[in-house]
Order: C-alpha cells, then sequence, then structure tokens
C-alpha cells in the first residue's frame, strides 16, 4: 500500500527522474535519508536502477534500513547496483568529496536533526546535483493530512523545514547554482 496519489506522482517522479538521467548523464546516486513522505521506504530510487543506475540509500533508523532492505532484495534487480547503509550521523557522510553524480531525497528533510549539515553533506558528495522535494504546504492534501486524516504524522516532524525559500537561501550561502 503506497498511500493516495502516489500512482500518479511515481509516474510523475519516473519521468522526471528519465530526464535527470538523460541530461545530466547521471550514473551514481545516492538517496540520504531513504525515509520520506513516501508509501515504501526506499521505492524512490528504484526508476534510477531500472535505467542502469548505481544507488546508495543511508538512513539512522534501522527499521527504514531493514524496510529498504526487504523491498530491495524482493525486487529483480543485481545486488550489485544498490547499497542500502545505516549510518546514524547525517552530518558526516562516509563518502568522498563528489562520489555521486545527483544526491537526493524525498520530502524527507523535517525528520532530519540537523537539517543545515546534512545539506552541506549532500553538496559536498555530489558532483553535479542536489534535490530537495519539499511537500507542498498550500495542497489540499497536506491539509487534509495534517488537521484530518493523520494528524500523528506531525508529531516530532520540523515542519518549519518543508521551506523551499529557506533552502534555496542555504544552498545559494553555500554557492550552489540553482
Amino acid at each position: 500500500d503506497e498511500g493516495l496519489g502516489t500512482v500518479y506522482e511515481r509516474f510523475m517522479l519516473n519521468n522526471f527522474f528519465d530526464d535527470l538521467i538523460a541530461n545530466y548523464d547521471t550514473r551514481d546516486v545516492l538517496e540520504v535519508p531513504v525515509y520520506g513522505m513516501t508509501g515504501l521506504t526506499g521505492i524512490n530510487s528504484v526508476r534510477f536502477v531500472d535505467r542502469g543506475c548505481n544507488v546508495t540509500m543511508v538512513d539512522t533508523k534501522k527499521e527504514c534500513i531493514a524496510e529498504a532492505i526487504e523491498l530491495w532484495n524482493s525486487l529483480p534487480y543485481d545486488v550489485n547496483k544498490f547499497n542500502i547503509l545505516y549510518h546514524e550521523n547525517l552530518s558526516k557522510l562516509p563518502f568522498k568529496d563528489g562520489n555521486f553524480d545527483l544526491v537526493w531525497n524525498f520530502a524527507a528533510l523535517w525528520h532530519v536533526k540537523e537539517p543545515d549539515l546534512l545539506l552541506a553533506e549532500m553538496a559536498r558528495v555530489s558532483s553535479k546535483l542536489v534535490l530537495i522535494f519539499m511537500p507542498n504546504k498550500k495542497q489540499i492534501g497536506y491539509q487534509l493530512r495534517k488537521y484530518l486524516l493523520d494528524k500523528n504524522f506531525f508529531n516530532g516532524i520540523h515542519e518549519k523545514l518543508a521551506d523551499i525559500i529557506r533552502i534555496r537561501s542555504f544552498f545559494n550561502s553555500i554557492g550552489l547554482k540553482m
């Protein structure tokens, strides 16, 4: 069960990812953290492996890592094309500078304790692209979930981090082009 609206979302993401792969010669991808606003933990990077990329996924939550591993082990992919890692400190990722063509996450930033440090690390380990998806707080589904359907989801997250202007400002301050 991926939840309401995610089938359309998956088609849109897949098209977007196809464009990234074609236009930016994307081959090595890091998704960090893996857990975000998605149906199945780890599902969002599947398209990259479908298109021949090497994918690494990192998270600080062991239950998310276990869920992603279970998902990926049920899929028909070469285990050499993906790597799922538990790592406690997202402010110090265990990768060399410029190790990945794309570093990204899907609505996961508001689950992170020190988001600015993670964003800086994402920029450090990327050689080309950093991609952050954020929920649209004005969208009706967001409002329904927040005030009616799933109020508990918003406990323990930093909702103010779902602010693309704040993220753009941070990326500009560290020299990334938008």
